[in-house]
């Protein structure tokens, strides 16, 4: 039976495990002294609406995500059109209102001053929940805005005041996307061949035909509809620009897509054929992120020798009268700066990057934007797009019927990052508080029911049934409450589990966390990211991350336990780096995406003369794969540690008339593991040991092992009698190399090989962009139960947490695009002429 999108008529539901107590006490409440108060929400756009209402501002959606696209579980950036119709100027307060797990309700708020009769466009940002559904339970609101205090949890400024206009949002565009569903967004209105990424062999499917995740290509956007925030570019995981004007690019909107690329984005430029500026820095805001190259315009290429970096196929029609930007390094440019990641036949670079903190920018010199290259054969995605982004798995059905890959009947949809929730659940007093309700509520039916009525009976005192009922409810309400009392925690803390990335020798790192943080009171409290003592003194001016209400992902279509007493609480929307809400003597579970400078001391080499070197082929085939030595001084022994060295870039194939499904990675690399006590702090690892030849189980001659045995670490159907085992080390190892898993053995009779790899929390939060040039990969865990890296604050004061954080390390190696195969013959010379200022 074919598995379901596993996204269909999803439902968040709070771990029970952190909510049974309160759900059990509310009954004991319930049953001995009747119903309480209704639920009260702290402002009045919280309460029911159906459609737009008359109003004295006038409310449209106009963009429901970058590009009308926004996926569920996931930060979106929503732009809506407000027109005020009063006679003069004045101040508003706008808010987007969604629930959390807990029932209360989260009003993502801004002031901003209105222009009667002008239409305004208002970006805001909100995490949506995993289970929301268009038209339902979203409420975007208009108030007046009032000066003072106005006593709601987290207010950011002016009070809400009148209400001015309202209405419940419902996505007017192209979807909101299930939480498995990965996304590109493309700056123009042509695919260049991405559409291949998200090809269904079912309309019902939720993965590729002969591989695993899909992804949404996001066409038609233009310059002026990117956010300006960074967070609206969150669930994105590459920005495609192939037209427009970069100079259209300005102010905030630039500002947001440079922080979205230092935070780990990955901004690919094709360059046009004609009337490219971006290498014009009065043209571009973003000119310093390019990769430090100098750039040259052909003219009058045939492309008919680039065709093996383009197609596999000898009968497909090239250009022959192309333009085609080249590149080579400037000279004096870092490493890091600029590296050549494709090449022409004459060695010329036609793809160039340079890293920016977490993320990274590349230039493409061949305009995939035009005409011809966007028909059905033009070019294979698999072929040029899975060396640029760090992809496998084949993206079309194979032309040849026996080529071993018949579509399966059936696949076993696998959610990779399905045990967030458990990882983070607090189980141990809160399963004891559960056990302790229940006991209490046992026995007081019992004393207090038959069994007190049958003792009164023998000894004649029924008719003090009342008083003895009465007097049970009272012994057992004290004892209820004790017991509670005793068990509830005195202290802030929090479990947590963080990726945790960075690349040597850049000045930021990245992390995404979530977190159940135990606040022991009843009230409220703020929650915030980022180093409290710098934030009171204003020794910082960069927003350290986001944090936002979290729930587990599921497909339980039964609503979860809430409080009856829900409340409204107000984030900042373009600055939710912090947010107050209600507390209950309970937890609160949080996502965080967090980027600054390395708070610990990360991976190094040991002295200049220590810095990791691939070793030549005259080295010999005894030789170590790599040289160098590192030390770290993380607090504390990485464990279940794996090094891969991606060595080079698989040379390209020679073209062929019949295309046969391939599921080649787009490198060539080894790995191996790290011995099993680790890897302690303040200790030197010598990468010559590590890969040296002869290691037997510990290495690979490829890294397909490593790989493959992710398939079997993602549990749910009958792994554990496997060698492999399903431990939670490996199935967080995994989401590291999550673009480069395995296509599963669609023929093959075992259910195992026939799974599809998904995710839903950890979109955007991998390493397959390190599989298109040589790197060195260290993958390894700090924990169960170390601090975490981020910085997260309760009221000022920083939360001791105590978890897991998966270490990912990368030390980028000097470059080495693939090689042509010897058959292809190399272009004649072009006419050529420098492009730094080129203009057409």
């Amino acid at each position: 039976m074919r598995v379901p999108n596993p996204d269909i008529h999803v439902r968040a539901r709070p771990d029970p495990r952190s909510r049974w107590l309160a759900a059990v006490l509310a009954a004991l409440t319930l049953l001995l002294f009747g119903p309480g108060p209704g639920p009260a929400l702290a402002a009045q756009d919280t309460a029911p609406a159906s459609q737009n209402v008359s109003s004295e501002v006038q409310i449209q959606i106009d963009s429901f995500g970058v590009g009308n696209v926004a996926r569920r579980g996931d930060w979106a950036g929503i732009r809506f059109r407000i027109m005020d119709t009063a006679a003069r100027e004045r101040e508003l307060v706008v808010r987007l209102a969604v629930s959390d797990p807990d029932g209360d309700r989260p009003m993502y708020q801004r002031e901003l001053t209105a222009n009667p009769g002008v239409s305004q466009g208002v970006w805001m940002y909100a995490r949506l929940p995993f289970g929301f559904e268009p038209g339902q339970d979203m409420v975007f609101s208009v108030h007046e805005a009032e000066i003072g205090g106005g006593g709601e949890a987290g207010d950011t400024g002016y009070t809400a005041g009148r209400l001015l206009g309202r209405m419940i949002v419902t996505p007017n565009g192209r979807s909101v996307l299930p939480a498995t569903e990965a996304m590109f967004t493309v700056v123009g209105g042509r695919a260049m061949g991405l559409r291949a990424y998200s090809t269904r062999a079912n309309p019902q499917d939720a993965w590729l035909p002969i591989g695993n995740e899909l992804t949404e290509v996001v066409l038609g956007v233009q310059p002026a509809d990117l956010p300006d925030r960074w967070m609206g570019l969150i669930p994105t995981s590459t920005l495609v620009w192939g037209s427009g004007d970069p100079a259209e690019l300005r102010g905030d909107r630039a500002r947001a897509v440079r922080e979205w690329v230092e935070r780990g984005g990955h901004l690919v430029i094709v360059l046009p054929s004609v009337g490219q500026t971006w290498t014009n820095p009065a043209s571009s805001d973003l000119y310093d992120l390019l990769p430090a190259v100098v750039v040259e315009r052909r003219e009058g290429v045939d492309l008919n020798a680039y065709r093996p970096l383009l197609t596999r196929r000898a009968t497909t029609s090239l250009p022959t009268n192309a333009t085609v930007h080249t590149f080579s390094k400037s000279a004096g440019a870092l490493p890091a700066e600029a590296s050549i990641v494709l090449a022409a036949p004459d060695g010329t670079g036609v793809v160039a990057r340079r890293l920016v903190g977490a993320g990274a920018v590349t230039l493409v010199g061949i305009d995939l934007n035009t005409a011809s290259f966007n028909q059905a054969d033009a070019f294979e995605a698999e072929v040029f797009w899975h060396r640029v982004l760090g992809r496998r798995n084949p993206l079309s059905l194979p032309e040849d019927t026996n080529s071993g890959f018949p579509l399966a009947a059936s696949r076993n949809a696998t959610v990779y990052d399905n045990e967030i929730a458990s990882i983070i659940a607090r189980t141990g007093r809160s399963a004891a508080a559960v056990l302790l309700g229940f006991v209490v509520f046992g026995l007081y039916w019992l004393i207090a029911g038959p069994v007190g009525y049958a003792l009164l009976k023998m000894r004649k005192l029924s008719h003090h049934a009342w008083l003895a009922f009465v007097g049970a409810a009272i012994v057992f309400t004290v004892l209820a409450w004790g017991g509670a009392t005793m068990l509830r925690p005195a202290k802030v803390e929090a479990t947590h589990l963080t990726l945790l990335d960075h690349t040597y020798g850049q000045p930021y790192q990245r992390a995404r966390m979530w977190a159940s943080v135990m606040v022991p009171w009843d009230g409220s409290a703020t929650i915030s990211v980022g180093d409290p003592v710098l934030a009171e003194a204003g020794l910082t001016n960069r927003l350290p991350g986001v944090v936002a209400p979290w729930e587990a992902y599921s497909t339980d279509l039964a609503s979860g336990v809430t409080f009856p007493d829900a409340r409204g609480y107000v984030i900042d929307t373009r600055s939710p780096d912090s947010f107050t809400f209600p507390t209950r003597s309970t937890t609160k579970q949080v996502r965080v995406d967090w980027s600054d400078g390395p708070v610990w001391k990360m991976p190094r080499p040991v002295s200049d003369e220590d810095q990791l070197r691939l070793t030549s082929s005259a080295e010999g085939a005894a030789a170590s794969v790599v040289q160098g030595r590192l030390i770290h001084e993380m607090p504390g022994t990485l464990t279940d540690a794996y090094i891969v060295v991606v060595r080079r870039t698989r040379p390209l194939e020679s073209p062929r008339r019949v295309v046969n499904a391939s599921d080649a990675m787009p490198t060539v690399a080894v790995a191996y593991s790290l011995p099993i006590e680790g890897w302690p702090s303040g200790e030197t690892l010598d990468l010559s040991l590590v890969t040296a030849p002869q290691r037997g189980d510990n290495s690979s001659s490829a890294a397909e092992f490593f790989l493959r045995r992710f398939r079997y670490a993602t549990g749910g159907f009958g792994i554990s009698q496997r060698p492999e085992g399903a431990n939670r080390e490996d199935k967080l190892t995994s989401l590291a190399f999550f673009p480069v898993l395995p296509a599963p053995e669609l023929g093959a009779n075992d259910d195992t090989a026939r799974y599809a790899a998904l995710r839903t929390a950890t979109h955007t939060y991998d390493l397959g962009r390190w599989f298109t040039q040589p790197c060195v990969i260290i993958v390894g865990h700090l924990g169960p139960e170390r601090e975490s890296p981020v910085p997260l604050a309760l009221d000022g004061k920083r939360v001791p947490t105590s978890g897991r954080t998966v270490v990912r390390w990368v030390y980028p190696l000097p470059d080495d695009p693939p090689a042509y195969p010897a058959s292809v013959v190399e272009a004649p010379a072009q006419d050529t002429q420098p492009a730094a200022n080129d203009g057409g």
